[in-house]
């Protein structure tokens, strides 16, 4: 973090900047997770591949 950036960031929203990645990190595969159930429901190509995707992210 920049000087000018603790000059303009109060502690909260310090916080939230530190917080953000962490936040996106647990985000990401939920988001990941509902797009492979969404298309799966359309395509059964993608039937065999779905398995190896969700237990690639736990």
């Amino acid at each position: 973090v920049r000087m000018g950036e603790l000059m303009l960031f109060g502690p909260a929203e310090e916080m939230f900047l530190e917080l953000a990645p962490v936040l996106a990190l647990f985000a990401l595969p939920s988001v990941m997770f509902v797009f492979t159930v969404l298309l799966d429901r359309r395509p059964r190509l993608d039937r065999k591949r779905l398995p190896l995707r969700i237990g690639a992210q736990v």
